[in-house]
């Protein structure tokens, strides 16, 4: 007799549906149910010896698990200054009605496709031109976000362990910053 608790579960099911067929006549051949989860070679380490210990009814669970939700996106604060826009950007929001009209049957992503390529052809002058208005427009970002002060209500809010969790990440973020910073500089 062979220790079928030695086997991991997928060897297990390929031995149960090979005794299963050989009670079977060959005549009334069915195959055997698929089970409810089979774990992947990936999963199959020390989890086996949980799935191997587990009765139908805990299988049946883990096997129905909910998948995962997204986490919802934080609420955007009303008062912070919009981005700055690029040069193809600002170039785009000025000539797309021109093109919708020449186009009216286009879709939102022709149009998007033929301001790339009518961008792509302009004069340097022009071009110079809409990076001078990006320019102007990125200036006014960074003046605009030197006086915003973002709203802590929320951090403060938090748990001791998940602000903690944070300001380490911050502080993280921060060496990793400087030090990419004296390797550019060097």
């Amino acid at each position: 007799a062979v220790d079928h608790d030695v086997f991991p579960p997928l060897i297990r099911q390929i031995k149960e549906s090979s005794q299963f067929l050989h009670q079977q006549p060959t005549a009334n051949y069915q195959r055997p149910p698929k089970p409810a989860h089979t774990p992947s070679n990936a999963t199959m380490s020390s989890d086996e010896e949980d799935i191997d210990s587990m009765d139908e009814e805990e299988e049946d669970e883990v096997a129905t698990k909910p998948k995962r939700r997204r986490k919802k996106k934080g609420k955007k604060d009303p008062n912070k200054p919009k981005r700055n826009m690029s040069a193809f950007f600002l170039y785009s929001n000025a000539h797309r009605e021109r093109v919708k009209e020449e186009n009216p049957n286009a879709k939102f992503g022709d149009i998007a496709k033929i301001l790339s390529v009518e961008f792509k052809e302009i004069s340097e002058s022009e071009r110079a031109r809409w990076d001078r208005l990006a320019a102007q427009d990125k200036d006014r970002y960074m003046a605009a976000m030197e006086t915003y002060e973002a709203p802590t209500e929320h951090f403060k809010a938090l748990p001791e362990e998940e602000r903690a969790y944070w300001d380490e990440k911050a502080a993280q973020d921060k060496e990793r910053y400087q030090r990419d910073m004296e390797i550019y500089r060097s």
